[in-house]
């Protein structure tokens, strides 16, 4: 079989290592996005040590340079891995038998993009990785391999995001040739289907509203967690004295106290407690919006902070 690889980083540089492991398939071309394999790029470094043909794609992956090149290398399958463009259906029309994507959230349940964060606020228990075809829909295809998962406690999306690597990765090391020989048949998705957009923007803007419970507000400081990946979802933040500040980590006390949400209950030198609509929340770290990292003692120092109101 003559196999493509459209990806980028490390997900996409194992997949493309397992198949060149095998003799009997042939990997005929690789498109990467530069921006998305910042040097030292282990995906970069395959493509180069095996001689492999290669595209950089700063563009889209639908303009007619990359569909010629792609025509004339001649594929049986192309894998789409970690790559979030939409590719239309003259690409799609292309390879012999089909694309391949891999989607970081069980399907039909967590389509589109952001799904390491989504299912972190929304309060999901249970989460999952699916390689499924690629058809003219986004996240619609049928299912080739799907594997379930409990989400560990307090996990951030960045942790939620490495996980769903590595399962996606177990997945493809088991099934890859099974997909390509035919021997596993994709099944169409079934049960209810959900999808967020670009368009679908964290609550409330990733604001910390003290009315709600601190267990929603430190999901959301979980969710919004994606360090060291880059973030242009949304960061979970507070405005005080008209100053922003992200909120980096959190936990939560259950106790209730009779005082307004949004109250300064205590700060110390290890965290600040914010009366929330139902509980507590404990900030544990906090910085600019440039990322630089606020002690506890030199914030607001001169203040006695119990009792001031942080505003919603």
């Amino acid at each position: 079989m003559r196999l493509v690889i459209i990806g980028n980083s490390k997900i996409a540089n194992d997949c493309l290592q397992l198949i060149l492991q095998d003799s009997s398939h042939d990997v005929v071309g690789v498109l990467f996005e530069p921006l998305k394999n910042p040097s030292p790029a282990v995906l970069i470094d395959s493509i180069e040590s095996f001689g492999l043909p290669f595209q950089e794609v700063n563009g889209s992956m639908n303009d007619p340079i990359h569909l010629e090149f792609l025509r004339d290398i001649k594929p049986d399958w192309i894998f789409n891995i970690n790559c979030y463009q939409y590719l239309k259906s003259e690409l799609l029309s292309i390879p012999n038998h089909g694309v391949i994507n891999f989607h970081n959230g069980p399907l039909p349940q967590y389509g589109g993009v952001n799904i390491s964060s989504w299912p972190i606020i929304n309060g999901e228990k249970e989460h999952g990785v699916t390689w499924h075809m690629v058809n003219a829909g986004i996240d619609t295809g049928d299912i080739l391999s799907q594997s379930r998962f409990e989400i560990p406690r307090n996990s951030t999306a960045a942790q939620l995001m490495i996980k769903c690597i590595e399962v996606g990765i177990d997945l493809f090391k088991t099934n890859w040739k099974d997909w390509v020989s035919g021997k596993i048949i994709p099944q169409p998705q079934t049960g209810v289907r959900s999808y967020y957009s670009k368009k679908d923007l964290a609550p409330n803007g990733g604001g910390l509203d003290w009315n709600k419970s601190a267990d929603e507000l430190h999901r959301l400081v979980l969710g919004l967690h994606l360090f060291p990946y880059p973030n242009d979802f949304a960061y979970a933040h507070f405005v005080f004295q008209e100053e922003t500040y992200w909120v980096i980590s959190s936990g939560i006390d259950h106790s209730e106290v009779d005082a307004l949400p949004g109250t300064i209950l205590e700060k110390n030198s290890k965290y600040c407690k914010v009366k929330c609509g139902a509980g507590n929340l404990i900030l544990k770290m906090i910085a600019t919006p440039n990322g630089k990292p606020i002690k506890w003692d030199n914030w607001n120092p001169a203040m006695d902070m119990t009792s001031v109101i942080i505003p919603s």
